[in-house]
């Protein structure tokens, strides 16, 4: 498997969850950057577990084929942290409303599932 470093988000969940399940990881190449994993990939160095957003152009395309992982169920949650100890300025309000707008069309578009 091609993973990122440990300090990543998905190598976090991942080796909790083997960890839960008593399980070890077959890691045979440690890639950062999103490219360069989907490039080690195309070249058939290893697979990799990544959010359907990372891949869903290449496989549109036909570069990458992906399998949906069903069980156990593996989430992440997006959270933006504002300051507050001050009142949010036009700008931090504006990029909040933008991010928010994002996050709702591409979960509408099936790129992932956003909960309320």
């Amino acid at each position: 498997m091609i993973m990122p470093t440990r300090r990543h988000g998905i190598r976090v969940l991942l080796e909790r969850q083997a960890l839960m399940l008593g399980r070890d990881l077959n890691i045979v190449r440690e890639i950062e950057g999103l490219a360069s994993t989907r490039a080690a990939i195309r070249a058939g160095l290893g697979f990799a577990i990544l959010g359907r957003g990372a891949v869903y152009t290449d496989m549109q395309q036909g570069n990458l084929a992906a399998i949906p992982l069903c069980a156990p169920v593996l989430s992440r949650r997006l959270i933006l942290d504002m300051p507050v100890n001050h009142p949010p300025t036009r700008a931090m309000i504006e990029v909040r409303n933008i991010l928010t707008s994002v996050i709702k069309t591409l979960g509408q578009e099936g790129h992932w599932t956003c909960l309320p």
